[in-house]
């Protein structure tokens, strides 16, 4: 999922709803509204709320993505750009709405994700923190290990921040970033 796939007035419907009423208090018939379509047509690309949700998630937080590896264009050492990709990221959803109003009303919908079932967002992050750590050991930028086994550690830690997300003013995330950025370069860094 790239930026380009988002349009989709259905999901902006959702997202709408979802900030101003919360998950739990979305109805197909508010978002089907919004959208300007019929009950049916939501039915009918999204069976229940539950996989609305997870659609509008995964599109709000593969953006994150998205636009952290737009920070890193130009960055010509693997390790700088995977550091500015999954900071930026990190960065991006400790102040995204939706994720903040999820966690201030909703916060047991998002449980699921964060101790069960990975949802779709964090696979995705996860495959792409993965293409990057071998094409970073590829060049010798990053230090020996699994990949897959990298990556997945990295989104691991990564949760607790994004889950505290509400207790972060401005500059206590900017501490939390700055600290993400220190403790990845320590993590990928070649062995030396």
């Amino acid at each position: 999922m790239s930026l380009a796939d988002t349009d989709d007035p259905i999901l902006d419907a959702a997202r709408a709803t979802v900030l101003d009423f919360g998950m739990r208090r979305m109805t197909v018939s508010e978002v089907a509204r919004r959208a300007g379509v019929s009950r049916m047509t939501v039915y009918r690309r999204y069976p229940d709320g539950e996989s609305l949700l997870r659609a509008v998630m995964a599109r709000e937080f593969v953006a994150t993505i998205d636009l952290g590896e737009a920070a890193a264009d130009g960055a010509e050492d693997p390790l700088d750009a995977f550091v500015t990709q999954v900071t930026a990221g990190v960065a991006l959803l400790l102040e995204h709405p939706v994720l903040l109003r999820l966690l201030e009303v909703d916060i047991e919908l998002l449980l699921p994700y964060f101790t069960a079932d990975l949802g779709r967002f964090q696979q995705v992050a996860i495959a792409r923190m993965t293409e990057l750590i071998a094409h970073g050991q590829q060049t010798g930028a990053m230090r020996a290990g699994d990949p897959a086994t990298m990556a997945t550690t990295i989104e691991l830690w990564l949760r607790g921040p994004v889950l505290a997300a509400r207790t972060l003013d401005a500059e206590r995330r900017q501490v939390v970033v700055a600290e993400a950025r220190r403790m990845l370069r320590a993590y990928l860094g070649p062995e030396r």
